[in-house]
């Protein structure tokens, strides 16, 4: 099972501040969908992701990426590609 680090991310001031003001539900939901963009990045060269050894079964995957569905459009903006680099 995965235990969860705290890390630290530099953003820009305004970004910090939004969500700061947002919820923590709001702050999760961030939080899961930068996980899994840091993790396609650090580990692209996967072809799958073993999700039992992260604790996690097929529904739950799934419910994950319907969750997270709602962040696609945002971050699937041409202007997000900024955070590739980072």
């Amino acid at each position: 099972m995965n235990t969860i680090e705290e890390i630290i991310i530099k953003v820009p001031s305004n970004i910090a501040e939004a969500y700061r003001r947002s919820t923590k539900e709001e702050q999760e939901q961030i939080q899961l969908k930068l996980a899994l963009i840091m993790e396609s990045n650090l580990f692209n060269n996967r072809k799958s992701v073993d999700l039992a050894s992260r604790g996690m079964n097929e529904e739950q995957a799934a419910n994950l990426r319907g969750r997270l569905q709602c962040f696609a459009e945002d971050w699937d903006q041409p202007e997000m590609d900024v955070y590739d680099a980072l």
